[in-house]
């Protein structure tokens, strides 16, 4: 699972259909995974969602915690798993 932002052309969420998972996504972003991992070049599963807060990430001074993309990652919220 890697947490994502929309950014068109990149990625974005097809309009006026009702889909689910990797589906509900448009852009050059999954055309490049569909292609390296569905069409045979890697051996590989991933899934797309979207960052909860929308944020890519800032860290608290006084906690040192972080928000956002980052902050999902570092608390095992999102896993990036392998990188092509």
């Amino acid at each position: 699972m890697s947490p994502v932002f929309q950014n068109p052309p990149y990625l974005q969420l097809r309009e006026g259909e009702s889909l689910e998972g990797n589906d509900r996504f448009e852009g050059l972003i999954p055309d490049i995974l569909t292609e390296l991992c569905d069409g045979g070049h890697l051996s590989c599963n991933y899934e797309l969602l979207l960052v909860v807060d929308g944020k890519y990430g800032t860290r608290d001074l006084s906690t040192g915690m972080w928000d956002g993309m980052v902050g999902e990652v570092q608390e095992n919220v999102r896993l990036i798993q392998g990188r092509g």
